[in-house]
């Protein structure tokens, strides 16, 4: 009988300041480890940022039911680079105890031809090199490859910086089978589907607790932000069947006994009718019952009128997130804001049934074209709604407009080191840091307390007119 070849795919560690866990699972690797399987392929998976790959008590997390929550941390030494910024540097993931075990049981059981590295966030690049300097301890002669986002985005860096690895940049593709079959020493014939929502179905029983399961049902996005890489990643927005997406979530159902779900689409109303709609009315034509969905992306507020805010309460979405950036935004991001359209939408969905606790709007916060004015009655007019606020901090992404216009508010050089593109040092790496930055935080933290207990406050309030004079006139 000949020999089966193996690759173990690897979900490297996070390097941050800070982690927040959002339904997260590798969804491009367990597409990739689920088309190895089906070419006969044996494969094993690891995810060191899922608290289910841990085995010690002191590496469990506690999470916010369901399947979200801080990930648990080790403080490591911060990049020299970065020693100026005052604040520590961790390990997100399991413990490191945790990944040599699970290393050392593969030794003896499974001993892989090569392992299968993804990327994501550019600045997490240090996670990876701990990843491998635990594989080469106990494999050291295996090869490594590296695909995922940082690997597309940051070839040359990732190249140079792991110069004993293949790097694999884009989505996965016939190359790149080719290339893990020859490491693999195999002569399985197969075709790479062109298309990541062909794929056989992500293979998820790796995993030793599963809350929430992902959801794929489009690639890229309509478009055109200045600040995000969808686009790049996928120049094309293709949308899976209707049809096609109700047959996987039943078969999910079906397989794994679970209802909660989170769609991972970057534009998931884009063309509701066609898409969003029918999907959600196949499911209540089968009448499954009792199910959740969460959507960690923003949703654009532009698709949701009365029917459709009634059908994504009656199937049972929660926690909606809908995008606002900002006020006086649109030229600065290439994305255009309609307040109307987002009072309406709001409207909607609380009519349809939805707490003002389900909803929350995400403000970005960081771009140096951003006035501090505008930033500020932006966050109150989010308030005055009665939802809640959610700061996302501008992080930059190699590749976008916004990134090749950053050089000039900055004295660092963004396309030399990856680690200043974090959102956390949004504030730190401008020539000029606005002095705002506390206050503006004490005032977001003072509107969504009274979020939480029911209220709105007045503008004039002595509870945020400190903060926001402040803001001001620092």
């Amino acid at each position: 009988m000949d020999r089966q070849p193996s690759v173990c795919l690897i979900n490297p560690w996070i390097t941050d300041f800070a982690a927040y866990d959002l339904w997260s699972k590798p969804l491009g690797l367990l597409y990739i480890n689920s088309f190895l399987k089906s070419t006969g392929f044996r494969t094993r998976v690891i995810d060191c940022q899922s608290y289910g790959f841990g085995r010690f008590p002191y590496c469990f997390r506690s999470l916010h039911p369901p399947g979200r929550g801080h990930i648990r941390k080790q403080k490591i030494p911060k990049p020299p680079i970065l020693n100026t910024y005052k604040r520590d540097y961790f390990l997100y993931g399991i413990h490191p105890k945790d990944f040599e075990y699970h290393l050392g049981k593969m030794a003896s059981s499974f001993s892989p031809d090569l392992f299968l590295l993804t990327s994501q966030m550019t600045y997490w690049y240090p996670g990876i090199k701990y990843t491998i300097e635990f594989i080469r301890n106990i494999f050291p002669r295996i090869p490594v490859l590296i695909g995922g986002l940082y690997a597309t985005l940051l070839t040359s860096h990732a190249q140079n910086n792991f110069s004993d690895c293949i790097i694999l940049p884009g989505n996965f593709n016939q190359e790149h089978f080719r290339i893990i079959s020859q490491f693999a020493d195999s002569s399985i014939p197969a075709k790479v589907p062109s298309n990541l929502l062909d794929f056989p179905y992500p293979f998820h029983y790796d995993y030793p607790t599963l809350d929430v399961l992902p959801l794929l049902t489009s690639l890229g996005c309509p478009h055109s932000c200045s600040i995000c890489a969808s686009r790049i990643l996928n120049p094309v927005f293709h949308q899976k069947a209707p049809g096609e997406v109700v047959k996987e979530i039943v078969y999910y159902i079906k397989n794994y006994k679970i209802k909660s779900f989170a769609f991972y689409d970057d534009a998931l109303l884009s063309n509701a009718d066609k898409h969003i709609i029918p999907i959600m009315e196949g499911l209540l034509k089968n009448r499954y019952k009792n199910m959740v969905f969460y959507v960690p992306n923003g949703l654009e507020v532009a698709n949701i009128d009365a029917s459709l805010a009634k059908l994504l309460y009656r199937c049972g979405f929660r926690e909606l997130r809908l995008s606002f950036e900002g006020l006086n935004t649109s030229d600065i991001f290439n994305k255009p804001l309609n307040l109307v359209s987002f009072c309406k939408a709001v409207g909607f969905l609380i009519e349809a049934g939805f707490s003002p606790k389900d909803l929350r709007a995400y403000i970005l916060v960081g771009h140096p074209l951003q006035k501090i004015e505008d930033i500020l009655e932006s966050v109150y007019w989010v308030h005055s709604l009665g939802i809640r606020i959610d700061i996302s901090h501008y992080a930059l992404v190699p590749g976008t407009p916004g990134f090749d216009q950053y050089s000039q508010y900055t004295d660092i050089d963004p396309a030399e080191e990856p680690l200043f593109h974090n959102n956390t040092l949004w504030n730190w790496r401008l020539k000029n840091p606005y002095p705002w930055e506390k206050a503006f935080r004490k005032l977001v933290n003072t509107l969504n307390r009274a979020y939480r207990e029911g209220e709105v406050l007045d503008r004039t309030s002595s509870d945020i007119r400190e903060y926001w004079e402040e803001c001001i006139n620092p």
